[in-house]
C-alpha cells in the first residue's frame, strides 16, 4: 500500500537549540532517548517508523507501547515535536509524524540554580577548602566562591550567546551529525576557550572577591 507523508506548514526544525535545562541535558544523554533521536535526525518518523528502526540489530526489542512512552517524553520536553502526517492508502485513519525540534542541540548550563544543587554544592565547597591553600587577599567564603562563578558563568554564557548568534547556521552544519555526548565535551572546551580568550572581562570579579 502506497503511503504518502504531509509535513504541516508551521513545522521547521531549528539549526541549534541551546540547552540550559539540565533535566533536557538529561534526557538526551539518556541511553533509551539517544537512540530515538538520532533516528530524528534523517526525517519525522511515525512510531512504528521509529520502532522498527530503533529496534535494528538490538538483542532486546522495545514494544510499541515503550517507544510510544519515549516519544511521548520527548514531545513533553519540547525535544521532538509534532509534524505532521503520514496517510496510508485505503486506511481512514492518520498518523502522526514526530520530528526534531532541531538539527543539533548544545548543552550550556549556567543558571544559578545549578550552583545550588545539592552535587555541586559539595563540589563548591571542597574547592572552598582547597582556595585556602591559594595567597589571596580575602579569605574566600562560601557566598564569595558562589558569587563569582555565577558572574564568571553569566559572562561566558554571554559571549557563548554571541557566538551562536553570529554563526548558527554553520555550528548546525559542524555538529549536526555528533552524538550528543560528544557535544557536551564540545561545550566545555568552548566555555574554557571563552575564559582564555576573554580573560579581562573577569578580572574585576577576582579581585571584589579574592583580592
Amino acid at each position: 500500500m502506497n503511503t504518502k507523508d504531509f509535513l504541516d506548514e508551521n513545522y521547521s526544525v531549528k539549526p541549534l537549540q541551546v540547552l540550559e535545562d539540565e533535566a533536557l541535558i538529561k534526557l538526551l544523554d539518556d541511553s533509551k532517548y539517544a537512540p530515538l533521536m538520532k533516528i530524528l535526525r534523517e526525517k519525522p518518523f511515525t512510531i512504528k517508523e521509529i520502532r522498527k528502526r530503533y529496534n535494528a540489530g538490538i538483542k532486546k526489542p522495545k514494544e510499541e507501547v515503550t517507544i510510544r512512552q519515549y516519544v511521548k517524553i520527548l514531545t513533553d520536553s519540547g525535544l521532538i515535536v509534532k509534524a505532521g502526517q503520514s496517510i496510508t492508502e485505503g486506511k481512514i485513519a492518520a498518523e502522526i509524524l514526530y520530528g526534531r525540534s532541531a538539527r543539533c542541540y548544545f548543552p550550556v548550563v549556567l543558571s544559578e540554580d545549578f550552583w545550588e544543587s545539592g552535587d555541586n554544592q559539595f563540589i563548591t565547597e571542597k574547592v572552598l577548602q582547597l582556595l585556602n591553600f591559594v595567597d589571596t587577599k580575602k579569605k574566600p567564603t562560601l557566598e564569595s566562591l558562589r558569587k563569582l562563578l555565577h558572574s564568571i558563568y553569566s559572562k561566558t554564557e554571554l559571549e557563548i550567546a554571541r557566538v551562536f548568534e553570529r554563526f548558527e547556521k554553520e555550528i548546525s552544519e559542524n555538529l549536526s551529525s555528533s552524538p550528543f555526548n560528544e557535544i557536551r565535551y564540545i561545550s566545555n572546551f568552548m566555555m574554557l576557550l571563552v575564559l582564555l580568550t576573554n580573560s579581562s572581562i573577569y578580572k574585576k570579579d577576582l579581585e571584589d572577591n579574592f583580592y
